[in-house]
């Protein structure tokens, strides 16, 4: 199959087919559905539609990818959750409105479901794998501090990667080691700006307040500055962003051998969107985008 003419178009409509399948596969006893039903809603197309993309770029069959968008769309409030269980630093946060033991039982009931959602299909096993590899290093990433600078990105490798990697190639047949490559990259230079925005752009508290141990606090043990300092917050930012920078470039090359159509230029894009939004070192809040903590 060629990639549509109007690219977009085509993969917004199953995008919008695969958040409803995301909610139909919920439960609708014990509020489950009407608890997800709005986190769905606001979810962002750029990150969202990603297997879609993905599958686009590489010719795929747009519709067969619903089930596993949808997965991807429940692994994405997953993350969420648990992101903001751990953070604390959201006012509206799930856990804030129903309390933590809920929204850990929610976690699960969203994890059942993305599980049935994969069961017919090839990608059970791999996701399975995927969200092995996430959890463990969402518990590593609880324990606190991680180790020296390699040790923390060797985790957002482990733990964004992964799961990047299963979203952007879960249907890639013959381009899935580039795209497993592309997704790797692309999860961990959303996780460079995520890390960013939770020490300098908080929605409530700075991660350096909290103790919370990020690539911030390791670049800056790493290069021998105060992150919380005008000159060390200064150096920290332009270290990062430079890390990022070439993780988005190594992005970029893995494309390199996918079909030049605008499913591949969809990608390119998204890599670089976190670059855009941040608007420099004091740029407006990324999370919205693709919070992963």
């Amino acid at each position: 199959m060629l990639v549509p003419p109007d690219f977009r178009s085509a993969v917004t409509s199953v995008y919008l087919e695969s958040k409803a399948l995301a909610r139909s596969a919920l439960p609708d006893r014990g509020g489950t559905r009407e608890l997800a039903s709005p986190m769905l809603a606001r979810m962002s197309y750029d990150l969202g539609a990603l297997p879609l993309v993905s599958a686009g770029a590489c010719g795929g069959e747009l519709r067969e990818l619903r089930p596993a968008t949808a997965a991807w769309l429940l692994t994405q409030l997953i993350v969420r959750v648990l992101d903001d269980l751990q953070d604390g630093d959201r006012p509206g946060a799930l856990y804030v409105r129903i309390g933590a033991a809920r929204a850990y039982n929610f976690c699960c009931q969203l994890f059942v479901a993305a599980v049935g959602l994969l069961v017919s299909t090839a990608g059970a096993a791999d996701y399975l794998a995927t969200l092995e590899q996430l959890l463990y290093g969402q518990g590593k990433d609880l324990q606190g501090k991680v180790g020296e600078d390699a040790a923390q990105w060797q985790l957002v490798r482990e733990k964004n990667g992964s799961l990047f990697a299963w979203g952007a190639s879960v249907a890639a047949g013959e381009y899935r080691s580039a795209l497993v490559v592309y997704g790797r990259e692309l999860g961990t230079v959303y996780q460079v700006f995520d890390d960013l925005e939770g020490a300098y752009f908080p929605p409530r508290h700075s991660e350096l307040a909290t103790g919370k141990y990020t690539l911030v606090q390791a670049t800056a043990a790493r290069i021998g500055v105060d992150p919380t300092a005008p000159y060390g917050r200064a150096a920290v930012v332009e270290e990062l962003v430079s890390r990022a920078l070439g993780h988005a470039e190594a992005g970029h090359s893995a494309l390199e051998s996918l079909p030049e159509n605008e499913g591949t230029a969809a990608l390119r894009a998204l890599i670089r969107r976190p670059f855009k939004l941040i608007g420099g070192p004091t740029g407006s809040s990324n999370r919205d985008a693709g919070r992963h903590s």
